[in-house]
C-alpha cells in the first residue's frame, strides 16, 4: 500500500511539474465554452481511445495540486473508484465506486479534446504525455475548479 501512494505522489509530483513547464510546441485548449480549467493544459492530438480504461490518480482544486489526503478525500467520497472507460467509438462508462453511468463521448476541439456526457453530467477531457505515458485531465461542468488527473489501466 505505501508503494502505491508513493506511485501516485510521484505521478502527481510529475504532472506538477508538467503543467509548470510547458513545452513549447504541444497545442493550447481553449474556448468560451470550454472549463477554464483546461484552457491552458499542453494536449496532444487525440486518435483512438475505444477498449481503454483509465483511472483517478490526482488532480487540482483551484488550481493547486492535490495533496495524498486529497485524493483519499475524494476516492472515498467516489467509494474507493473512479474510472472512464471507453467503450468504443462514441461509448464511455464512468465507474464511481459501486455505480456504472453509460454514456456518451465525442472528440472534439479539432481533436484535442473529449467531452462526455452522461444523464445529469458532462465532462471534458485532455490527453498529455507525462515522462512517456499518457494521462487524461477531466473536469466536471458542474464542478470546474476541480481537475482530476486519470492514468491509464493496464491489466496483467
Amino acid at each position: 500500500m505505501k508503494k502505491l501512494f508513493s506511485g501516485i505522489m510521484a505521478v502527481m509530483l510529475v504532472l506538477a511539474m508538467m503543467l509548470a513547464f510547458t513545452a513549447c510546441d504541444q497545442p493550447e485548449v481553449s474556448g468560451d465554452d470550454f472549463p477554464e480549467a483546461l484552457q491552458n493544459v499542453e494536449t496532444y492530438e487525440i486518435s483512438d481511445v475505444s477498449d481503454t480504461g483509465w483511472t483517478l490518480s490526482g488532480g487540482m482544486i483551484n488550481g493547486v495540486e492535490m495533496e495524498e489526503a486529497d485524493l483519499l478525500a475524494v476516492l472515498e467520497a467516489c467509494g474507493g473508484v473512479f474510472e472512464f472507460v471507453f467503450l468504443d467509438a462514441t461509448n464511455v462508462m464512468m465507474v464511481n465506486g459501486n455505480d456504472a453511468y453509460e454514456g456518451t463521448y465525442e472528440i472534439i476541439n479539432d481533436n484535442q479534446a473529449i467531452k462526455a456526457t452522461f444523464e445529469g453530467y458532462a465532462y471534458y477531457g485532455v490527453f498529455t504525455v507525462v515522462s512517456g505515458e499518457q494521462v487524461l485531465i477531466v473536469v466536471n461542468t458542474a464542478n470546474s475548479e476541480k481537475a482530476l488527473y486519470l492514468t491509464q489501466i493496464v491489466e496483467g
